[in-house]
């Protein structure tokens, strides 16, 4: 599993995935950066060379150091592209967490393979297999 660092590939990454560029001058020279998640509350900041994620006013605790795994930069972007329902299934009310987010991603692909495998008729096969398939569906380029 690769390993990113703050440099121009990460910045390619996130501008694919939506991400603009909003650092100031002023932070370029100090060696930091700041991308806005489509121009809301949610962003990514360079800070030297530790990536951390802010919700709003807060920080997640889950980043905050100098390299960031392929899979924890897909469960983000897994949970941002998500509605407002599905965040909230993901992660539950509590912004994101990284290990909240692998552990809901398990159970829900353990309960969408118990429901198929058993045949059952159930409206929450449908919600299961959209997150599922909107986690499958994340490519970072």
């Amino acid at each position: 599993m690769r390993k990113f660092k703050c440099d121009q590939e990460l910045t390619e990454i996130l501008k694919s995935q939506g991400f603009i560029d909003t650092s100031s001058k002023n932070d370029i020279a100090k060696g930091k950066k700041e991308f806005r998640f489509k121009k809301n509350r949610k962003y990514v900041r360079f800070d030297y060379d530790n990536f951390l994620f802010f919700e709003g006013s807060s920080s997640c605790s889950c980043f905050g150091r100098a390299s960031v795994p392929e899979e924890d930069l897909i469960l983000l972007f897994w949970y941002l592209n998500a509605s407002s329902t599905d965040r909230e299934e993901i992660c539950s009310g509590s912004g994101f967490s990284v290990k909240i987010a692998q552990g809901n991603l398990k159970n829900f692909r353990t309960e969408l393979e118990f429901y198929l495998s058993n045949k059952f008729k159930n409206r929450s096969i449908s919600k299961l297999k959209r997150l599922v398939n909107n986690y499958d569906k994340v490519i970072l380029t």
